[in-house]
């Protein structure tokens, strides 16, 4: 990247660009568009992580506005000339705005010279994604294979902002992040076929006597929970009650939290439309130590798999 030239045009602008009159501007504008211009390019690198899309306009702002600092600063040159109260003002506000452009630049060259090192640490992390995704057969690990490929081609358009569109390491780098962008991309749509979940309508097979009791205690806490979904059907498609049974130390009480609980997970179907269903899980959960149970049907929302299936396949 070459910041070099560009930075020496800023520090010298302020030396020759004295010699022209107003023109009728306001110079409250002016002045105040410095003091913007200044502001914007100090602060500029941090849209490069909290904004990128808004990071990138203002690299490719950036000439244009250490050219438009230039025009403003060169409408007063008598009042700069004369050392009036107006010029002294129309000084400070380019000198902040001349520091902004520096700091800008000075970033730049900090971004050039990581940008091979922060580039190849961004594929690496892509490729070790792609590689855990096949492995476990989880086809979302390519979405975070693609982020990072989406933040080095984010790095890509910063180098062409900056160099131009001739620049060939940018040409190079660019290409290559479009050809791992596909062929993730196809990977991914191809693992996602061959690990398609298989959904089936829930069996019923727990058979405990409390199995009516707990029937009902699920519809009501599920009514309540949600009153505006109409329940279907509830079914218990696990026979075997999960135990939790532990000891864990309270440092704020400082004693022990004897934990002994069970939890039976069932499947809620709720009506979603005349054609479909919705299954929901749910769990009824029993304290071994006090006997007490309550119901766990908060499960929807809250990051479950909900699926899907036609109505006909459960009545």
């Amino acid at each position: 990247m070459n910041v070099a030239s560009t930075l020496l045009v800023i520090t010298i602008v302020l030396s020759y660009c004295f010699s022209s009159t107003a023109n009728g501007q306001s110079f409250e504008n002016d002045v105040a568009e410095l003091k913007q211009i200044g502001k914007v390019y100090q602060m500029a690198w941090d849209k490069s992580s909290e904004s990128p899309d808004e990071f990138v306009a203002i690299v490719r702002m950036y000439s244009s506005d250490v050219a438009k600092m230039k025009e403003i600063v060169q409408r007063y040159q008598a009042d700069v000339s004369s050392k009036s109260d107006r010029g002294k003002e129309v000084q400070s506000a380019a000198k902040n705005a001349t520091i902004g452009f520096s700091t800008f630049i000075d970033h730049a060259k900090d971004f050039a010279g990581r940008f091979q090192q922060d580039y190849k640490a961004h594929l690496e992390r892509a490729a070790d994604n792609a590689k855990d995704a096949e492995k476990e057969k989880l086809p979302g690990l390519y979405a975070a294979a693609k982020s990072h490929l989406s933040r080095a081609e984010w790095m890509v358009t910063i180098l062409v902002a900056f160099n131009g569109e001739n620049d060939p390491n940018a040409k190079k780098v660019s290409a290559e992040v479009c050809s791992l962008l596909d062929d993730y991309s196809q990977k991914e749509k191809k693992l996602a076929e061959s690990t398609k979940r298989v959904v089936r309508a829930p069996v019923e097979v727990y058979r405990g006597d409390d199995l009516e009791k707990l029937r009902d205690g699920v519809r009501k806490a599920w009514a309540t929970n949600h009153p505006k979904d109409k329940i279907v059907k509830i079914v218990f498609d696990h026979d075997t009650w999960k135990l939790n049974r532990i000891s864990r130390w309270n440092g704020s009480t400082k004693e022990w939290q004897h934990v002994d609980k069970s939890a039976l997970e069932l499947s809620v179907i709720v009506e979603k439309d005349l054609d479909n269903v919705n299954l929901f899980a749910a769990f009824v959960n029993r304290d071994n130590l006090t006997k007490s149970i309550a119901y766990g049907v908060d499960t929807k929302g809250s990051g479950f798999v909900v699926d899907e299936l036609p109505r006909k396949d459960v009545n």
